[in-house]
């Protein structure tokens, strides 16, 4: 399963991480992205299904699978993505085989995870954009303060 999301309507956002700089909106931008990654993230291990009898000594469990890996891109670009890492076999959960029906659980529970994470990556980008806007404001920032 492959989601991207697009938010509209952000170019204040958009404006603030160019003032800031690229190397610092990338960082500010990375980090609230792998926060709600993290969140999603939980949410997939605490609703994993179960398998019956001991993990496979190689594969281990699905729920000790679930990954959050950052692919970086040309710079400043990123992806943050949410994987089932050597669980092959979650795919055939998922989607089911010609021997087996499907039983969802990847898409339900992003389903119902997504807006959380959202919400999450929004408070992260306010938060670590504030912070870094205060570092670069330095001495000049903390005496207009006052």
């Amino acid at each position: 399963m492959d989601a991207r999301f697009t938010i509209d309507g952000a170019r204040e956002l958009e404006r603030l991480l160019k003032e800031l700089g690229p190397e610092v909106g990338s960082k500010v931008a990375l980090q609230a992205l792998r926060a709600s990654a993290r969140s999603i993230q939980r949410e997939l291990k605490a609703r994993a299904p179960e398998g019956k009898g001991k993990p496979h000594p190689k594969y281990g469990r699905l729920k000790d699978n679930i990954r959050v890996t950052t692919v970086e891109k040309d710079p400043p670009e990123f992806e943050v993505v949410v994987h089932t890492g050597s669980a092959f076999w979650a795919h055939f959960l998922e989607f089911g085989t010609v021997k087996m029906r499907p039983h969802p659980w990847f898409s339900p529970v992003w389903d119902a995870s997504v807006q959380a994470a959202l919400e999450t990556l929004g408070k992260n980008m306010s938060t670590g954009i504030s912070r870094e806007a205060r570092k670069l404001a330095g001495t000049y920032g903390r005496n207009r303060r006052r």
